[in-house]
């Protein structure tokens, strides 16, 4: 009798007993298919039906040293047996095309991850190193925190503080030598980031409370604020570079081309403004949607521009036409808050429902859940590899995602975008970064 405790496909066995002997067992990975089990007291009770059940378990004796695995370890068996049991294993479970896709670029990235930092206030903002393996995040006291990650450990190395205002929102130069952020007092300020010693501040940086900041090059930095105006300064300059009003709300995202030569700004008005940076002059304005705009993208090789809106809807712009949307994708069942690229064909959506998803482009398709908070996602960052991204909501925790499957990705050629008979189940399925496991996972070639 085998006397097992765990959830989904991983289990550690407490002790068995066979032959009148007791024996320990450290290590167990079992998929359920191979048992038949009971529930008891909050324990899982197998029966052992012949030996081939036993054939991943690793057992040892009372008499002979005891040792600890990870949940992720496999056993005795030898990595390339397991591997080869995985495959079949992927081919066997049903799955459709994508998930055995998503299931097979997993095997090839084992997801780790930095542990989560608990902040001690709820966090305004943050932003990855763009070279170093550093993340700052400010909160709603005044605090800007400098940590490093690495997978085993964090390690807090600066802190400052505005005891009369909080910073907006915060991004490093494209070098990652200085940090510029914005104070929700209309203050710019610029930090070394070796020590966040201030270099510069800049008063009044807005008309009116800054939203949002966008670092154009080495030079040019722009803020959009409450009140729909865009203002950019040249740290050469004295003074301001422009300053538009491009919308009536506020400015709720910037982005620019990789030559700075193009900013785009969205509004809660519903509108997307353009501005030709050198000329120093507005390009384009479409009309008004009937909802709010949150968010911004580029996908494509820079050839398209996604936009999330407060309905959940994703809609495509061709970069440069800005009158009205290509494509359009709903399917979101909240306010889509802010997005991340992470492949040409692959954004992460953070809603307002708490969920972190991957959306597929071309053919378009919702392939599951990347992660999840209690509180609705406020802002997302991925790091200077882009093997990770991270996440803030209002519950004090900013959260680590290891993304590195997505680089093997493949969408199978015969998949299609996403049906209403389909969208249901592909935005519930959990991805190996999620931290959740399918029901499917538990449940499936288990005999009644």
């Amino acid at each position: 009798m085998l006397n097992i405790c765990g959830i989904g496909r991983h289990w550690v066995v407490n002790q068995m007993t066979c032959g009148g002997k007791s024996y320990h067992a450290v290590s167990l990975k079992l998929r359920a298919k191979r048992l038949k089990l009971s529930f008891k007291e909050s324990e899982w009770l197998c029966d052992c039906r012949s030996k081939k059940n036993y054939r991943n378990s690793q057992i040892m004796s009372e008499s002979e040293d005891s040792s600890s695995f990870d949940d992720d370890s496999s056993g005795s068996s030898s990595d390339s047996q397991n591997e080869e049991e995985e495959t079949q294993d992927v081919e066997d479970d049903g799955d459709d095309d994508v998930i055995k896709a998503l299931k097979l670029a997993q095997m090839k990235k084992k997801a780790i991850r930095p542990p989560d930092i608990a902040l001690d206030n709820v966090p305004c903002n943050f932003s990855f190193h763009p070279v170093e393996d550093l993340i700052v995040v400010s909160d709603y006291k005044g605090n800007t925190e400098l940590y490093s990650y690495s997978n085993e450990a964090n390690e807090k190395l600066k802190a400052v503080q505005h005891k009369d205002a909080n910073t907006r929102d915060l991004k490093f130069n494209k070098k990652g030598d200085k940090l510029c952020a914005l104070l929700n007092n209309k203050d710019l300020v610029l930090y070394h980031t070796d020590g966040l010693q201030v270099e510069r501040t800049i008063k009044d940086s807005s008309e009116e409370t800054g939203i949002c900041l966008h670092v154009v090059d080495e030079n040019i930095l722009v803020v959009g604020d409450e009140d729909g105006h865009v203002q950019a300064w040249d740290k050469r300059m004295q003074g301001t570079a422009f300053s538009f009003k491009v919308a009536e709300d506020a400015i709720s995202a910037l982005i620019s081309d990789e030559e700075g030569k193009v900013l785009v700004a969205s509004s809660t008005e519903g509108t997307l403004s353009s501005i030709k940076v050198r000329a120093k002059k507005i390009q384009t304005q479409s009309e008004p949607y009937e909802t709010d705009f949150n968010c911004m993208g580029v996908i494509k090789q820079n050839t398209k521009l996604a936009v999330g809106d407060s309905a959940g809807k994703v809609y495509l712009f061709n970069w440069g036409e800005y009158g009205y949307h290509s494509d359009v994708y709903p399917g979101h069942l909240d306010a889509v808050n802010c997005m991340i690229p992470i492949t040409e064909k692959i954004i992460i959506t953070g809603g307002d429902d708490g969920y972190l998803r991957a959306v597929h482009f071309y053919p378009m398709k919702f392939l599951g859940i990347v992660g999840k908070h209690k509180l609705a996602v406020e802002s997302m960052d991925v790091c200077n590899d882009g093997h990770l991204i991270a996440s803030i909501s209002h519950d004090a925790i900013l959260n680590f995602w290891n993304v590195s499957y997505f680089e093997d990705f493949i969408m199978p050629a015969e998949v299609k975008t996403s049906s209403k008979s389909t969208k249901s189940k592909d935005m519930k399925h959990n991805l190996p970064s999620s931290r959740q496991g399918n029901k499917s996972d538990f449940f499936q070639g288990l005999k009644e």
